[in-house]
């Protein structure tokens, strides 16, 4: 593996242990909350998000388009971006509303490589995902809602994910790197990196799969 891609996956997976022994100096300060995304909330409707979007971002509106998810018959509105830091190069942030409610319930932030991307192209995704991870781990979140550094597939990784007292989520995951050693299988595809912001971890507003035994 790349030099640097191995350091920065070992980092990732040491997150934990370097966090346990760091001491309590102050108070703990108020539980971070999971809210949406920037200016666009949970529970705007589809004309919110695109003002949300537009004055976050300041694109037009032909910048922003929506479609249909057929399979869970949820509504997305997008826009893709040249640039959103930490990650490297464009980005994509989608907004899930819901298939009855047309509420905002989810939002995907994502960075993607090239299709075959070189060793320091991955090592740059996996480095924007440290830095958010990092970022995230010094909220404060409901008591055992964090988890750290879990193998996802043998090129992916959840670096982090955090549950607010309300039960809101946030993910980061990264893909198509390679970090569970020497010995795993080269990444091939786009390395991709994702965080999700979701307004609970229960049931989610989406269409119901089909019935067993309903045909």
């Amino acid at each position: 593996m790349h030099k640097t891609l191995r350091t920065l996956c070992l980092l990732a997976l040491s997150l934990g242990a370097v966090a346990a022994d760091a001491p309590a100096a102050r108070a703990a300060p108020a539980p971070f909350q999971i809210k949406g995304f920037r200016s666009a909330h949970f529970g705007m409707t589809a004309d919110q998000v695109r003002a949300a979007i537009q004055h976050d971002f300041k694109v037009g509106p032909d910048a922003v388009r929506e479609f249909d998810n057929d399979v869970e018959k949820t509504r997305v509105v997008v826009v893709a971006l040249p640039a959103l830091e930490p990650g490297p190069g464009p980005a994509s942030v989608s907004y899930i509303l819901g298939a009855t409610s047309r509420k905002l319930m989810h939002v995907n932030v994502m960075w993607s490589s090239p299709d075959q991307p070189s060793n320091d192209e991955r090592a740059k995704i996996a480095a924007a995902g440290l830095q958010l991870t990092h970022y995230f781990r010094q909220q404060t979140w409901k008591p055992d809602g964090v988890t750290t550094a879990v193998p996802s597939g043998p090129n992916g990784l959840v670096l982090f994910a955090g549950i607010d007292p309300n039960n809101a989520l946030v993910e980061v995951r990264l893909t198509g790197v390679a970090i569970t050693g020497a010995s795993a299988p080269a990444p091939t595809g786009p390395a991709r990196l994702r965080v999700a912001y979701a307004a609970t971890i229960g049931k989610q507003d989406v269409a119901a799969p089909v019935k067993q035994g309903s045909f």
